[in-house]
């Protein structure tokens, strides 16, 4: 069987975490254990966790970071390496019973030389489990031109092979203030020449509540959600953040996506017009036309 590291980060998750072990232990095909940051859970969360620990002996516990889930799962990927794949797990999810075998099967061996990163779709689900419908299909490839402007790769399903774990441990001093880990691990291994597995079927229900970090990328709340983050500068300020930490690994990424990085830095620093220049010499491009145009009209405003 193959080995799976599975690393959650948690905060007072106790409404939802019962639920989402049991679907993680209810994993077939894999031998999966779990490291969980917790960042000071006020509730039942530790308690919940120490019991499945008792009864499974299958997961260990540490202090997290006390940042939020950014810099808690930055943490926990910076640590020791495994000989096996390495998964990240959301606490509020619940995992289909072959999501592991599924993203093992497809990435092939565990010590494949190749970096490779798995992500899939998702069921998305209310805060009682009701069908909300799936989430989008990618309209582009993934690639490194296409995370300098935006993350389409969820990262409570991503699962990844040890050369691909390898270079983010490597790359974890640079990432010390980037806004979003799963950005971040779709941005650096995209760069570093990392194959990208997108599976089209589902592997999870994630769940949509009052208290998501993020939450679902589409809908008109979350279009709403972007625009504002584009006017208030927000957008922008996530665009420098993560165009810095991958200056800073930069010798992790293969030339063509130093010199994409390089002509995208020049977007923060430049008068309009050069701004422009530098932004379609980067080949940035976000999944639809409109969402690229209004990438744009920001950097025209100044608001990148």
């Amino acid at each position: 069987m193959t080995r799976v590291e599975i690393l959650m980060a948690t905060k007072d998750g106790a409404g939802f975490l019962p639920a989402q072990l049991a679907s993680i232990a209810a994993q077939r095909g894999v031998a999966w254990r779990i490291v969980t940051g917790d960042d000071g859970s006020r509730d039942g969360t530790r308690g919940i966790l120490a019991a499945f620990a008792g009864r499974t002996g299958r997961l260990r516990c540490f202090e997290g970071p006390g940042q939020g889930a950014a810099a808690n799962f930055q943490g926990l990927l910076a640590g020791p390496p495994v000989a096996g794949l390495t998964a990240l797990a959301d606490q509020d999810d619940i995992w289909r019973d072959d999501r592991l075998a599924r993203a093992a099967e497809m990435l092939g061996p565990w010590d494949h030389p190749e970096p490779r990163l798995y992500a899939s779709r998702t069921m998305l689900v209310d805060a009682r489990g009701r069908s909300l419908g799936p989430s989008p299909r990618l309209r582009r490839a993934p690639g490194f031109r296409n995370a300098l402007v935006q993350n389409v790769l969820a990262g409570n399903t991503m699962v990844m092979n040890a050369a691909a774990r390898d270079l983010l441990r490597r790359a974890a001093p640079a990432a010390n203030g980037v806004p979003f880990h799963d950005w971040w691990v779709y941005a650096l291994l995209t760069g570093a020449g990392a194959r990208v597995i997108f599976d089209d079927r589902p592997g999870l229900f994630y769940r949509q509540h009052a208290h998501n970090v993020v939450g679902a990328h589409h809908g008109l709340r979350a279009s709403l959600a972007r625009l504002g983050a584009v006017a208030n500068g927000r957008y922008g300020d996530w665009l420098r953040r993560n165009a810095m930490a991958l200056s800073r690994a930069a010798p992790l990424l293969r030339p063509g996506a130093r010199d994409d990085l390089a002509r995208f830095t020049r977007v923060f620093a430049a008068s309009p017009r050069a701004r422009l220049v530098a932004l379609a010499g980067s080949g940035a491009r976000r999944q639809g036309r409109a969402g690229t145009l209004c990438v744009f009209g920001a950097a025209a405003l100044g608001r990148l």
